[in-house]
C-alpha cells in the first residue's frame, strides 16, 4: 500500500512538472503568435491610412517612405516612419503608373513583421469639377513653336452646370527639357515668378499656379507651356488639379 502511494505521489509530480515545463514552452509561442498578429494589423492600418488620404486627395501620395498619424479625424503622413506598441512602421510610395501609386506597408518588431502591398488609382479623375472640364484638340492635336520650345493648339473648356477653379497642373514628357512657363489664358506659372515652385522644373513636377477658374459654359484657348530648349518628345500627358481635389488628364500628340 504504501509503495502505491509513493508511486502515485511520484507520478503526479512528474505530471506536474511536464505540466508546468509545456506552460513555460508554449508561452514564447503565444508571445510570438500575439507579435505576429500586431504586425498584420499595423501593416493593414498602414494600407489603410494610405487609401484615406488618397480619397481625400490622391497627390498627396507622394512617392517616398513614410510614418503615419491620426489627427483631426483624419490619416496623415509624418516623418519616414512612426512607432506603435513596439513595432515600426513604414508606408513606401512608388509610382506604377501617371494614375496609381504602389503603396507598400511594413510593420516590423523584434518578433514577428509583416508587409503588405497594394495599388492605388486615382479615383478622382472622373469626380467632381474633373467630370467637367473637357478639352479640344481637333484643330492642331497641339504643336510645337518656337523651335520647338512651345507647346500650344488645346483649348479647355468647362461644360458643366457650376464653376470650375485650376490650382494644379502637373505635366510629364519623355525628354531632359525642363519647362519654364504655363499660360491658361494668362501666365499662371513662370519659373521666375508666379507660382511654385521657382525655377525651371523637370517633367512630373507638381506646379502651383495661379488659381485659374472657369465659369459655366467658358473656353480658354490661350495655352501653352514654354521649355527652356527644344523638345523632343512625341507625347505629353497633362493633369490639372482643382480646388476639389479632383483630377483631370489629357493625352497630346503634337503633330
Amino acid at each position: 500500500m504504501l509503495t502505491e502511494v509513493l508511486i502515485a505521489c511520484g507520478l503526479l509530480v512528474a505530471s506536474s512538472l511536464m505540466l508546468v515545463s509545456f506552460a513555460a514552452s508554449i508561452r514564447p509561442l503565444a508571445k510570438h503568435g500575439v507579435s505576429e498578429l500586431q504586425a498584420i494589423f499595423l501593416a493593414k492600418e498602414g494600407i489603410e491610412a494610405a487609401r484615406a488620404i488618397r480619397d481625400y486627395d490622391f497627390n498627396l501620395l507622394t512617392n517616398g517612405t513614410h510614418g503615419i498619424a491620426f489627427s483631426t479625424s483624419t490619416w496623415a503622413f509624418v516623418g519616414t516612419s512612426d512607432t506603435q506598441n513596439g513595432f515600426t512602421r513604414t508606408v513606401t510610395i512608388s509610382s506604377f503608373d501617371l494614375r496609381t501609386k504602389k503603396i507598400t506597408s511594413t510593420a516590423a518588431g523584434a518578433h514577428a513583421s509583416s508587409t503588405i502591398v497594394t495599388l492605388l488609382l486615382d479615383t478622382d479623375q472622373d469626380l467632381g469639377m474633373a467630370h467637367f472640364i473637357a478639352f479640344d484638340l481637333t484643330s492642331t492635336t497641339g504643336t510645337l513653336n518656337n523651335g520647338n520650345k512651345q507647346l500650344n493648339g488645346m483649348i479647355v473648356k468647362n461644360t458643366g452646370p457650376i464653376p470650375i477653379t485650376i490650382k494644379h497642373i502637373t505635366a510629364w514628357w519623355d525628354d531632359d527639357s525642363k519647362i519654364q512657363s504655363v499660360r491658361l489664358g494668362s501666365t499662371v506659372w513662370s519659373h521666375n515668378g508666379t507660382g511654385s515652385p521657382s525655377g525651371k522644373q523637370p517633367s512630373g513636377t507638381l506646379l502651383d499656379i495661379t488659381d485659374t477658374t472657369l465659369n459655366v459654359g467658358q473656353s480658354e484657348g490661350t495655352t501653352n507651356f514654354t521649355f527652356q530648349g527644344p523638345v523632343t518628345t512625341v507625347n505629353f500627358i497633362v493633369k490639372f488639379t482643382f480646388t476639389d481635389n479632383s483630377n483631370a488628364y489629357v493625352t497630346i500628340q503634337p503633330n
